[in-house]
Parts: C-alpha cells; sequence; structure tokens
C-alpha cells in the first residue's frame, strides 16, 4: 500500500505543479498581449495611422516582457512612426 500510496501522492504533486506552470504561462501571455496592444495604441493614437498594425506580427514574436514593457515607452518617446520603426530595429 506504501508504492500505491506514494505514487498517488506523486501524480497530485504533478497535476499541481502543471496547474501552476500553466497559470504562470497564461499571466506571461496574457501580459505580452497586452504590452502589444499598448503599443500599437499608443502609436495609432500619437501618428493618428492604422499603419501601426502592421508593425503587430513582429511584436508578437518577442517573448522578453522587458523588452516590450521598453517598446511601450519608446513608442510614447518616438518623433515619427518611422523613427520608432527604426529604433526597433536597432534594439534587435
Amino acid at each position: 500500500q506504501g508504492i500505491e500510496q506514494g505514487i498517488e501522492q506523486g501524480i497530485e504533486q504533478g497535476i499541481e505543479q502543471g496547474i501552476e506552470q500553466g497559470k504562470e504561462e497564461g499571466k506571461k501571455i496574457a501580459t505580452k498581449d497586452a504590452l502589444v496592444e499598448s503599443i500599437i495604441l499608443v502609436l495609432d493614437t500619437r501618428f493618428e495611422t492604422d499603419i501601426a498594425r502592421l508593425l503587430k506580427p513582429g511584436l508578437e514574436v518577442i517573448d522578453d516582457i522587458g523588452r516590450l514593457k521598453s517598446l511601450v515607452r519608446l513608442a510614447t518617446e518616438a518623433k515619427t512612426l518611422e523613427a520608432f520603426t527604426r529604433d526597433v530595429t536597432n534594439l534587435e
């Protein structure tokens, strides 16, 4: 019975760990999506153009949350949309 109890305990711990990892990954994805949308919104608003939407696929491949936060700041400070895209390219 000790082995069965050990197996059951191991399964429960594995499930709990999987749930926690899933929650963390979900939070990361939600944060990433929100940051990408923020960048697009700032650019659309500042430069009154929908062209910024074309940048979305390129922004969505960035997994580094810190980098995305930097890009939000860059979007608020860039003089033009072209300057933003140039600066993004230079950051890579």
